[in-house]
């Protein structure tokens, strides 16, 4: 059986097909999408109306770092303009004579898998993971995708959960009071699955299940991860 994770274009996939992942491996590194304004005109000293004569590169073009991206010419000296980073130019505007170019710089620190199973395809935007078994519900909302080891609360009052209990778990439950969601967060909870929203201020990932009915069935289930795909507003519990 196999589950299919869809990934914004946003992101550089860090994993390879036939790979097993689960939720230490880092999975990819977001870019940060950045529209960068030069002020052609004022670099070079000439008029904004004729930057369009110095211009080595149109719009939609990719530009490089060290690329030459105009170039001011007069009788006996040449002025350059060499970009110093990557993008693509998006505009060139002759009335303040500036270019902005879309630039995507990589975040430093990759963020892990919040899923666990073995890749078995990576297409454009989109993982398809092998696991054993699955169910999935639908969601009224999520706030990120997330996902990992579970804690299941039913019966059990949260006041008597324990660090070692919900460390690095999603904790399910049908609600949880502030001073609960608070403790729970310092006790190193990683994430939320409720039926009413929350009050407090979230620090942690958070999702909300469409159906009470859902998560009867889920509190009686054996599943031991989840995996919350905000795109489709999906949980899925698998093994």
């Amino acid at each position: 059986m196999s589950i299919k994770i869809p990934l914004s274009d946003k992101y550089k996939i860090l994993v390879k097909e036939e790979q097993s992942v689960d939720f230490d491996t880092p999975l990819f590194k977001k870019a940060d999408i950045q529209d960068l304004k030069i002020h052609l005109s004022q670099e070079l000293d000439i008029q904004p109306s004729k930057i369009f004569l110095s211009m080595k590169k149109n719009v939609g073009e990719k530009i490089h770092r060290g690329d030459i991206l105009a170039v001011k010419k007069s009788l006996f000296s040449e002025k350059k303009y060499i970009c110093d980073f990557d993008g693509i130019i998006k505009e060139i505007n002759h009335d303040d004579g500036s270019v902005i170019i879309t630039s995507s710089h990589e975040k430093l620190k990759p963020k892990n898998a919040f899923f666990k199973g073995n890749i078995k395809k990576i297409q454009e935007n989109e993982i398809e993971i092998d696991i054993q078994n699955y169910t999935q519900y639908d969601l009224k909302e999520t706030n990120e995708d997330f996902g990992g080891e579970i804690l299941l609360i039913n019966s059990k009052p949260i006041s008597q959960i324990k660090e070692e209990d919900s460390k690095n778990k999603i904790i399910i439950t049908k609600k949880i009071e502030p001073y609960n969601q608070v403790r729970l967060e310092v006790l190193g909870a990683k994430g939320y699955v409720t039926i009413e929203a929350l009050n407090h201020r979230l620090e942690i990932p958070h999702a909300l299940l469409l159906k009470e009915a859902d998560l009867n069935s889920i509190l009686k289930s054996d599943y031991p991860y989840c995996t919350i795909v905000k795109n489709d507003n999906i949980i899925y519990f698998y093994k």
